[in-house]
């Protein structure tokens, strides 16, 4: 498995209203953190970006068991989301 993520993310402000585009290309994914639970690993995967307006915001994936994807999240600092990415967990090419 993999982690992808496509389109442009909307993101308004918590105090000035101003709505932010983030290309899904802004992100930087990494693999946080890896345990293992009765039924194998969970792996944890995390795209973040540093905006200079909206500071730090991080898109969260977590694959449980391996090859399945198990939940999704986002922490945008109180921001809001006025459209999201669509991203998660895809086959990687064999």
């Amino acid at each position: 498995m993999k982690t992808f993520c496509r389109g442009i993310a909307e993101v308004r402000h918590k105090d000035t209203g101003t709505v932010y585009r983030i290309g899904s290309n802004r992100l930087e994914w990494n693999r946080v953190s890896s345990e293992e639970r009765s039924m194998g690993y969970e792996l944890e995967y995390e795209g973040e970006v540093d905006h200079p307006a909206l500071g730090t915001l991080t898109w969260t994936v977590w694959e449980y068991s391996v090859g399945a994807q198990n939940y999704l999240e986002f922490d945008l600092g109180g921001h809001e989301i006025v459209k999201n990415f669509d991203y998660g967990l895809e086959q990687s090419p064999d």
